[in-house]
């Protein structure tokens, strides 16, 4: 099947392969994170069973009743927000966070804890990898973005049940851009996710136990424009509800963040961004939240330098 965007095969990278096809998948991964933002990652190395396992004890969790659901969150003053979380009548999520005392799971389904800590981990895994290769595409030295990245305090993986679509509204996340390095996305057999492109929304169709990758605002900035952070939305569907997982990967919440001195200074190309706090830049996004129009979503262009005189401007979608 063809697809009007990146699908791109990590096996070289997983199962072994000669150096000129590892450099066939930075290449189709530089294009990717260029011209889209985003690629869906096919043998990304997580084993299909364990996707599987994931997402069924997931759909069990969201069928039991609210009220069991209601008690399965942190206590006040707790460093993380972790549990479950009903959001109005459009969706309800839970989310763990780097795998400490401050998450909670519920007694059902059995093994959900368990379940859930092992897809961290091979998220994780799959993360630190995605973070390695996107290091190749902007071709840095080895672990530039690792070193950069160390200091970060806790990732997160929610898991997503979205509502049917009623007749007055068809939106089950408005659009956004998502706010750290890069988010990974998994989700079942029901479509929904959709990404921005020239003024054109792209649908993303499902392809079994793939990855959707998406670059995130601190990633664009980092790269100085070299990789952009998309626009998408979420719809939801007539008389079927979509589960899915997001996997943030983050940069530390009081992180400073501006074009890599590595890159610029082998480059030799000046910074398209004002160096920028992570935490104040998520603030703003909570401000603008929901603007009028897409065009109108907070991301890293509130941070572009003004072109000189004669310069071409900064462009993000």
């Amino acid at each position: 099947m063809a697809y009007n965007y990146p699908v791109i095969d990590l096996a070289p990278f997983i199962t072994g392969g000669d150096a000129k096809k590892k450099e066939e998948v930075i290449e189709k991964l530089r294009e990717a994170c260029s011209d889209y933002g985003f690629f869906v990652a096919v043998n990304h190395g997580i084993p299909d069973q364990i996707m599987d396992k994931t997402m069924d004890a997931t759909i069990d969790f969201f069928n039991l009743d609210l009220e069991e659901k209601l008690n399965i969150t942190t206590p006040p003053g707790a460093p993380f927000t972790a549990g479950y979380t009903k959001e109005a009548a459009k969706s309800e999520h839970w989310q763990m966070c780097t795998p400490a005392p401050t998450n909670v799971f519920p007694a059902n389904p059995p093994h959900f804890k368990e379940t859930m800590e092992e897809m961290w981990w091979k998220l994780d895994e799959a993360a630190v990898l995605v973070q390695s290769l996107l290091n190749d595409c902007l071709r840095l030295p080895k672990g530039t973005l690792a070193k950069y990245n160390d200091d970060r305090g806790t990732d997160v993986l929610m898991g997503f049940h979205y509502l049917p679509a009623t007749e007055t509204d068809q939106t089950a996340v408005n659009a956004h851009r998502d706010s750290g390095l890069f988010s990974l996305v998994f989700e079942n057999e029901v479509e929904g996710l959709e990404f921005l492109k020239d003024g054109e929304w792209i649908p993303i169709d499902h392809i079994p136990h793939s990855l959707v990758i998406n670059v995130a605002d601190a990633l664009q900035a980092l790269s100085n424009d070299k990789m952009k952070s998309p626009t998408h939305r979420i719809l939801a569907q007539p008389g079927i509800s979509r589960y899915a997982f997001v996997y943030a990967y983050l940069v530390a919440e009081d992180k400073w963040v501006e074009p890599m001195p590595e890159l610029i200074g082998q480059t030799n190309e000046s910074p398209k961004f004002k160096k920028f706090n992570i935490k104040e830049h998520m603030a703003l996004k909570h401000v603008f939240k929901n603007p009028p129009h897409w065009n109108d979503v907070v991301g890293v262009h509130y941070h572009a330098i003004a072109p000189s005189v004669g310069a071409t401007a900064v462009t993000t979608d």
